[in-house]
């Protein structure tokens, strides 16, 4: 929905510079706090690394917060930012007396105490998806000059040639980490986003995850601005912006998976973001540029495991992979059943109980499965002509398997465990593995068992 954007504005060079401008980094990991049951009187205003920035200031200084009025409900339940327009000074960007007002990005200033300003982040840090609605500034200004400094970047121009035209929505919190570790040490790009007009310094704070936050601090000092030049987009920030946008469809497809599949459905909030990136990632890595590709892929991965096409025991599927162009979802839709049936998978599964009930497999703890003994339990439950078929898929996740260095005693019962669940389910974000995780073995096989025995395949 686009928005009214700042008045226009007069193009100059750049102002001088006091001192060389550059933007310290900082990545601050920390927990989102679950408040249910602590009285309030014992809640924490937010998680104990963000203390020092977000409740300690000094004179003068004070935090805001821009958010997106279509998404503050995540943390504001059944509470309307209006409710804080007098305490916290919240207000919308625009003025027009329309819905944009309502959807559009507000500011909010926190201050620097009071019980109202700690239920805020309170809220706000006590939700996994909360600290992604909005991005936080730490700064000197008054809120009707970061008000007007803030208006003045809604709109960018997208090369030095042309008129502000694109609608930035710098509150998002991914699209301003992004724009930022892509401009750590560009002049003009710190002196328009992080100086208002005055030459007051902001500090950005933009969280990534439900449990990172990243602090861009301005060093160096900046005259007076009399006029304000909009942000030209350089190749880098398209690129940034590029990423932000393929990052915002993983949260979706991440959202879309849980609320289709059983056994996604109360996975939270973080396993729904690293199944979302991952289709994305092995996505992007096949030049995909529709979403209804993307969503075809994580169908796909759902029903034969994250890691599938390193197989290659899909070619019905790798060879619509590797071909070109766009549209390639109606091409992968239409081989899937083919590809499902030629796979190790229908027989696997039709077997499953009573490869589960074997005598081999029976008793206390993790089951012992000797490297000779793996083929015949196989052997014992599953037809001829599906051999075939499933002692390939079992040599490939053995080769795999030896290769990162797996205990020898395991890899016949991971071997096992893969024929159902997936090759590399131990990396796998649709099996609940985080991927390029550090690694026990013996905690892997013990999850990836119980997985088996419990495993939802609807």
């Amino acid at each position: 929905m686009p928005f009214p954007g700042p008045s226009p504005l007069t193009r100059q060079l750049p102002p001088h510079t006091t001192d060389s401008l550059s933007l310290n980094h900082t990545e601050i990991p920390f927990q989102f706090q679950d408040q249910t049951g602590v009285p309030f009187w014992d809640r924490p205003a937010c998680p104990g690394p963000l203390y020092p920035d977000f409740c300690e200031f000094s004179p003068g200084e004070q935090l805001y917060v821009v958010m997106d009025g279509a998404t503050r409900q995540q943390h504001l339940g059944a509470n309307d930012l209006e409710t804080y327009q007098e305490t916290l000074s919240a207000a919308p960007f625009f003025t027009t007396g329309t819905a944009r007002d309502e959807y559009g990005p507000w500011l909010l200033a926190l201050g620097v105490e009071g019980r109202i300003r700690a239920r805020f982040l309170e809220s706000m840090f006590s939700r996994e998806a909360a600290p992604l609605t909005g991005i936080f500034l730490k700064t000197h200004a008054s809120y009707s000059e970061l008000r007007s400094h803030l208006r003045g970047l809604t709109k960018v121009c997208p090369d030095p040639d042309s008129d502000p035209s694109i609608f930035l929505r710098f509150w998002d919190p991914r699209t301003t980490a992004a724009l930022f570790k892509a401009n750590l040490h560009r002049s003009e790009f710190i002196e328009r986003l992080c100086h208002t007009r005055s030459g007051t310094p902001i500090i950005w704070y933009a969280a990534t995850a439900h449990d990172r936050m990243h602090r861009f601090a301005p060093t160096g000092k900046v005259t007076a601005l009399r006029s304000r030049s909009p942000l030209i987009l350089e190749p880098r920030d398209r690129a940034a912006l590029n990423d932000v946008g393929f990052a915002a469809l993983g949260s979706v497809i991440g959202n879309w998976l849980s609320g289709s599949y059983p056994n996604l459905s109360d996975i939270g909030h973080a396993a729904q973001e690293r199944i979302g990136q991952h289709v994305v990632t092995i996505g992007r890595q096949h030049r995909f540029t529709l979403k209804d590709e993307f969503s075809q892929l994580a169908h796909l991965m759902h029903y034969l495991g994250g890691w599938f096409g390193q197989t290659n025991i899909f070619p019905e599927i790798d060879a619509v992979l590797k071909t070109q162009g766009t549209g390639r979802h109606r091409a992968m839709q239409g081989v899937f059943a083919e590809a499902w049936l030629r796979s190790h998978l229908p027989a696997m599964l039709r077997a499953r109980q009573d490869i589960l009930d074997d005598p081999l497999l029976q008793g206390d703890g993790l089951p012992q499965i000797d490297e000779t003994e793996l083929s015949p339990l196989l052997a014992r439950h599953i037809a001829d002509s599906d051999m075939p078929a499933v002692a390939r898929m079992s040599r490939l996740v053995e080769a795999d398997t030896t290769s990162r260095r797996a205990p020898s005693a395991l890899v016949p019962l991971i071997t096992l465990i893969s024929l159902f669940l997936g090759y590399r389910f131990f990396d796998d974000p649709f099996r609940g593995a985080t991927p390029g995780a550090a690694r026990d073995w013996h905690a892997t096989s013990r999850q990836g068992w119980e997985m088996l025995r419990s495993f939802d395949y609807a």
